[in-house]
């Protein structure tokens, strides 16, 4: 299969703004397993169990790696995280298990232009700003993706380079399906072959993930994000802005305007992380976002 970048740029570095990468598995498989059938109901999730490595706990993104089979089509994908598995062997919904949902975790990402070349593996990035997972003590969540359609594959196969499967898991490890209509949910689903999902997972250090200046201004907000050509600056009138600039990930200035503060232009930026720095009478923020 051949690969490309869909909605972002990966960071890998541990000293961006305190950002580590905390899970990280291969990314070479070539097999993936059908997150929502229609067989099995629109409510059907497919994940996994997985450990987190590292030291930062404030989640910043999770990264999968998704194909279409036979249908290139535009659909949505939701993640939610539970503390541990979210469902039980048999016909239930996902919450049914003993793992509970991590509050704030559950994200919509709508993929409005995937590869028109069926079986062409895309990166898609929920993006989290700041999720705290410092609770869950034993550095386990389960990962979980439902998605709008049928004929949305998630990559698995793949071996964890940062991170680990839980404790337990022996041979190719296990993976997770819930809220299917039928009795095929349960927490130790096997494909014959490693059953890790395609995943990259990155968070900071520290709670300022997406903002990471001055608090006084911090009802300042920016929407959609992730973007894909206008991102409007939510202010309502609160802080005289005076100036606004956008940074690339290496903190290269690429953008300023000084005019208009209530939204920018960001059609013709390339996919990727970027950070748009406010500049106000009453301080200066910086917040990040995504560009699709």
């Amino acid at each position: 299969m051949k690969k490309i970048l869909l909605s972002i740029l990966l960071i890998t570095s541990n000293s961006f703004y305190g950002q580590e990468v905390i899970y990280e598995t291969t990314h070479a498989g070539t097999t993936g397993a059908e997150i929502t059938p229609t067989a099995n109901g629109p409510a059907c999730q497919m994940g996994d169990a997985i450990v987190l490595g590292g030291t930062a706990r404030y989640l910043n993104s999770i990264t999968v790696d998704l194909f279409n089979l036979n249908d290139a089509t535009p659909f949505s994908v939701t993640m939610t995280l539970y503390s541990d598995c979210p469902t039980v062997t048999g016909a239930g919904a996902c919450g049914s298990g003993i793992g509970t949902l991590i509050p704030g975790s559950s994200v919509t990402v709508n993929v409005t232009a995937p590869p028109a070349t069926l079986g062409t593996v895309f990166e898609v990035v929920f993006p989290y700003s700041g999720l705290d997972l410092s609770g869950q003590t034993d550095n386990g969540i389960t990962v979980m993706i439902n998605a709008s359609r049928a004929n949305v594959f998630w990559i698995l196969g793949e071996t964890p380079t940062i991170g680990s499967m839980p404790a337990g898991e022996t041979g190719f490890g296990f993976a997770t399906r819930c809220g299917s209509s039928g009795t095929n949910n349960g927490c130790a689903r096997n494909f014959g072959l490693a059953n890790n999902f395609a995943m990259t997972i990155d968070a900071n250090l520290t709670l300022s993930s997406d903002n990471f200046g001055d608090n006084s201004l911090d009802k300042i907000a920016l929407y959609p994000n992730p973007v894909i050509s206008i991102l409007s600056i939510s202010n309502a009138n609160i802080y005289e802005i005076r100036n606004v600039f956008v940074t690339d990930i290496n903190g290269r200035k690429i953008k300023k305007q000084s005019d208009s503060f209530s939204e920018i232009d960001v059609s013709d930026l390339n996919s990727g992380v970027y950070f748009l720095t406010i500049e106000a009478a009453e301080g200066k923020t910086t917040k990040k976002f995504i560009k699709q």
